[in-house]
């Protein structure tokens, strides 16, 4: 079938086309039986893989997997303490080789029917079984969702519930067990925590045998303190009677080596004597005898006691008691001035040596006290450092049994919450969803054929891409503009030689060659499809002034010259004056289809040895002048290259309405090229054959490269039934001639020709 602009193509009929947008399915449709044939595959394979695969059933189960919480015995709230994702971990442990292992001892599996003869049978079941967690409306749940396949429905359901069974004896004895060992290191710490407790109890029994004050060192440490403090107290008493008794002396001293009047010195004494008497009766209380051995003496009869009567302790009171006893022994003060007595000035001086030699006596008094208080203040000092040693060691010892002793309490406790949670700790899984006899699984022909069908279809159109992409040909001539890029202005049938004119030229008679349909029957399909380019051809050039028209070629035998030749006798049958330029000056053919002797011709011309007026010959057809290529020369590029050629173009240009060139292939030699230049458009004619299409594109692209017209392209040798839309079939192809006249009147006009190119002669203004 030609393919016709559009304006002669609304009534084309024929096969459906795929969209030319989608290149795939374009590619599907052109090879359509090649998907088709990986469909029927797909079928084919689906269909022996469910009828040769061995079925497969699946059983199910669902467990609900809890934790217990011993909170209500333990009393500890675990309401904040961090999410633990346990499920997951049982997910892990259903699968495991322990829980596998133990459910083929338990529920020998191993002598199923289904596994009979299995190397591994825990591989295999391990294999075949399957544990998800199941997915609610909110996300992951707390249920394991388990599935077993395999080759029998009942085994797998008894697979199934013995891993179900060993799954729970595992948690219970796991638990069980963790619980005991978890008594036996609690009962263990607690048991050397006793040995550690009684070990420090009796360092205190020992330490308390060897303190000072068994049991009391703490109040005996606060005794000596506050000793301590009433020794200081009057040591500090004393040394403020000593500074006031040394200011009266010395002051008594300094007056008598100043020589003061002797009722002087009697009057300071009896005011220091006054002042003496009211301090003494302001003081709170006498230090007797009495009050200073009391505490002394008690203090020894309770060490002598608990300590013996030759302890170290006892000795340092005795030697205490001793010192007290001397200082109270010794004479008391002698003096007492009478007061307000006068005194003669021997007496006065009498009366103040004596209250000096008091003074004296007085202040060796305070000093014997002084030295007396600091001997106590030192004993009392190293008894009290030496029970603060024992009271801090007392204290750590206290400390450390007190620590022991909780650390043993605790564990006490513990040991009795381990005890009443043994059976509320732990995991609780509860079968919602037993397992049942398994449902068969594999295979499934509702799922596999269509399936199958698929990956046929996937395969089919992958074939037919891969098939499509290494063909290097055109299988179409609609395939020809979608891959050049460039128009389709005409398809040529295939045809047959005509008989009679064979016969003619058998018989050695001149005639025209039996390849020029349009000349010898000029209402066959074939030269129909050929009036059908030379109407393309008009309206292609209609208005530009397109006179001067090459055929080419890609490569040899794509029928250019038949095709150039059958175009130029279309055309002069229209009524054109058509001039037929050979061009091909290696292998000329153009003289051959018109049975004329190559005398002179073309390279004649460009030669300079002739004129074109000589060169061209009459073809025999009303017209149709032919310029045939004359005496083969050596130098065909130059001479197509030369001046003269184109001068000889621009002349036949004047004096012809159309200039047909025949050219040698694009892709052979230059020739072709050199002349593209010079016309004023191409038509590229091509057959469809293998690896036709590197051709075609080679050639379009050395057209573009030499600036080129390139009207169209022309498919030669495509199928008998697909030509021009509407003479198909019909009365109007392949009726003698002497039934229906060629002759018809078009607007009043004798022109010769059919109807179809009346209307192509009207358009362009051919008389």
């Amino acid at each position: 079938m030609a393919l016709q602009p559009d304006y002669l193509l609304s009534n084309s009929q024929g096969p459906p086309r795929p969209p030319a947008n989608l290149p795939l399915v374009q590619t599907a449709w052109q090879r359509k039986w090649t998907v088709v044939a990986g469909v029927l595959a797909g079928l084919l394979l689906g269909g022996l893989y469910c009828q040769l695969s061995r079925p497969v059933y699946q059983a199910t189960a669902q467990v609900l997997v809890l934790k217990k919480h011993p909170d209500i015995i333990t009393g500890v709230d675990t309401r904040g303490a961090p999410v633990e994702d346990y499920v997951s971990t049982h997910q892990v442990l259903i699968k495991s080789p322990v829980i596998i292992d133990r459910a083929i001892a338990k529920g020998r599996l191993a002598s199923l029917p289904s596994l009979a003869g299995q190397s591994d049978v825990t591989d295999w079941i391990t294999r075949g079984l399957t544990v998800s967690r199941n997915k609610g409306p909110v996300g992951e749940n707390n249920v394991l969702e388990l599935s077993f396949r395999g080759k029998d429905a009942n085994d797998c359901r008894v697979v199934l519930s013995a891993v179900l069974e060993s799954y729970k004896d595992f948690l219970d004895e796991t638990y069980k067990a963790m619980g005991d060992d978890t008594l036996k290191l609690i009962a263990r710490a607690r048991d050397d925590l006793q040995n550690d407790l009684d070990q420090k109890n009796a360092a205190y029994v020992e330490f308390a045998k060897q303190s000072p004050l068994p049991g009391k060192a703490k109040e005996g440490l606060e005794l000596r303190l506050r000793r301590l403090d009433t020794i200081q107290a009057q040591r500090s008493a004393l040394l403020l009677r000593r500074a006031k008794v040394q200011a009266q002396l010395e002051a008594l001293e300094t007056a008598r080596t100043e020589k003061h009047s002797p009722e002087t010195l009697v009057a300071m004494v009896s005011d220091f004597s006054g002042r003496s008497d009211s301090d003494e009766l302001r003081r709170e209380k006498p230090l007797t005898l009495q009050e200073q051995l009391l505490p002394l003496l008690m203090e020894e009869e309770k060490l002598r006691q608990s300590l013996g009567a030759n302890h170290p302790d006892v000795q340092s009171v005795r030697t205490r008691i001793e010192a007290a006893r001397e200082f109270f022994a010794r004479p008391s003060p002698a003096w007492r001035a009478p007061a307000g007595a006068a005194q003669e000035p021997a007496a006065a001086a009498a009366t103040v040596g004596r209250y000096v030699d008091y003074l004296k006596q007085k202040l060796n008094q305070i000093k014997i006290e002084e030295e007396l208080h600091t001997t106590l203040f030192n004993a009392e000092l190293a008894e009290a450092r030496k029970l603060t040693s024992y009271a801090i060691q007392d204290e750590m010892l206290l400390a450390r049994i007190a620590s022991t002793q909780q650390l043993y309490d605790n564990d006490v406790k513990r040991l009795k919450e381990v005890r009443l949670i043994m059976d509320v700790g732990g995991y609780y899984p509860q079968t919602i969803a037993p397992p049942a006899a398994g449902r068969q699984v594999a295979p499934r022909p509702l799922l596999a054929m269509p399936v199958a069908a698929f990956l046929g279809l996937m395969c089919g159109l992958g074939g037919a891409y891969l098939a499509a992409a290494r063909d290097k040909r055109f299988r179409s001539a609609d395939e020809v503009p979608q891959q050049l890029g460039i128009p389709l202005v005409g398809t040529i049938p295939l045809f047959r030689p005509d008989g009679a004119a064979w016969r003619q030229l058998r018989s050695g008679e001149p005639a025209p060659d039996p390849m020029l349909c349009t000349h010898y029957r000029p209402r066959s399909l074939e030269a129909e499809a050929f009036r059908s380019l030379r109407t393309a051809l008009y309206f292609s050039t209609l208005g530009q002034g397109r006179k001067v028209i090459e055929i080419t070629s890609p490569g040899a035998l794509d029928g250019k010259s038949t095709l150039a030749a059958n175009l130029a006798v279309a055309i002069a049958q229209s009524g054109k004056r058509v001039v037929l330029v050979d061009a091909d000056l290696r292998t000329p053919r153009v003289h051959k289809l018109f049975g004329l002797l190559p005398t002179s011709g073309l390279a004649s011309v460009l030669a300079g040895t002739a004129e074109p007026q000589e060169a061209v010959q009459a073809s025999g057809i009303d017209g149709l002048s032919v310029l045939p290529c004359g005496p083969l020369p050596a130098n065909p590029a130059e001479l197509l290259t030369s001046p003269a050629f184109k001068d000889l173009l621009e002349l036949l240009r004047e004096q012809s309405d159309f200039v047909i060139v025949d050219t040698p292939p694009l892709l052979e030699v230059t020739d072709a090229s050199v002349v593209a230049s010079r016309v004023d458009g191409v038509l590229l004619t091509l057959r469809l054959g293998k690896n036709g299409r590197p051709a075609a594109e080679a050639a379009a692209e050395t057209l573009a490269a030499v600036g080129a017209t390139l009207l169209g392209v022309v498919v030669n040798g495509t199928d008998r039934r697909s030509g021009p839309a509407g003479y198909r079939h019909g009365p109007y192809l392949d009726r003698p001639a002497d039934r229906y006249p060629v002759a018809v009147a078009v607007n009043g006009t004798d022109a010769g020709r059919d109807t179809g190119d009346a209307r192509a002669s009207a358009l362009d203004g051919s008389p």
